[in-house]
């Protein structure tokens, strides 16, 4: 009562207010009990914004406030910001969203995960093209998934790696003609597009498997095609390719050869 005061007729949170409520000598769950809505509103607010509340005392009292509706303008201390977004006392809005990403962009990624739903019912009012959401670690693969199946991420915009790393990690799961494409003509390594291969082997009908095979370089094309043979470098997944490849009449046989190789003998 005696801060409530004070703070009704400075209207301000005055170092002597912040050295009551640094000193723990209050209860702070009666914020809870005050009954003027604006009064209550603002202190709150001032406290929140307020760098000089001590960071153990600042923990718990935030804990007893409201959501606050706009922190726009603020110049938080980073780690209360990361205290409220933690506590979910910043509402999701198209305001805070825009001020932490421009602002805090480095806790714009825990804001959107908490407050998924929110984020979710708002996206198609805010811009998320800067962000590079699908490759942070803190957005559960979940609300990556369905930004991606919702079309509000297009994966053929995201770099070759990270898709690379999205999809052999199956952080996203999908089944695309033109994805499969961009990581077979991609610049990443024959060893990581045989190994994304390897991994949509049963998905995908044989003759689709063979075409992006082919599509790994001259020695692959000339599997399966009118040449007698064709001489590739070795590699342990790629064979259980080729077993596909034979069983399923699209080659006569393999082998390894002496050189770390393989030998495949086309049908005649």
């Amino acid at each position: 009562n005696n801060v409530l005061q004070l703070y009704k007729e400075s209207e301000l949170l005055t170092e002597y207010i912040i050295n009551i409520i640094n000193s723990k000598k209050i209860n702070i769950k009666e914020f809870k009990t005050i009954s003027d809505e604006e009064i209550k509103k603002k202190i709150e607010y001032d406290i929140v914004i307020s760098n000089k509340i001590l960071i153990d005392v600042y923990k718990d009292i935030i804990k007893e406030f409201d959501i606050i509706d706009n922190i726009s303008g603020s110049q938080f201390e980073e780690n209360r910001l990361q205290i409220l977004i933690e506590n979910r006392k910043v509402e999701f809005n198209e305001i805070n969203f825009n001020f932490i990403k421009a602002n805090y962009k480095r806790y714009i990624y825990k804001f959107i995960n908490i407050n998924s739903n929110e984020f979710k019912d708002i996206i198609e009012k805010i811009d998320i093209t800067e962000l590079n959401i699908l490759t942070n670690d803190e957005v559960n693969d979940s609300l990556k998934q369905y930004l991606v199946d919702k079309g509000y991420i297009n994966l053929l915009n995201i770099n070759e790696n990270d898709l690379y790393k999205l999809l052999i990690d199956d952080v996203i799961i999908i089944d695309n003609d033109d994805i499969n494409l961009r990581i077979v003509n991609s610049s990443i390594s024959i060893d990581n597009k045989i190994n994304y291969l390897f991994k949509i082997k049963e998905k995908i009908d044989v003759s689709k498997l063979l075409n992006y095979v082919q599509l790994l370089g001259k020695c692959y094309s000339s599997i399966s095609s009118q040449w007698k043979s064709a001489n590739i470098d070795y590699n342990e997944k790629l064979i259980d390719i080729l077993e596909i490849f034979k069983t399923n009449g699209k080659i006569s046989s393999y082998k390894k050869g002496k050189k770390n190789n393989i030998l495949i003998y086309n049908k005649k």
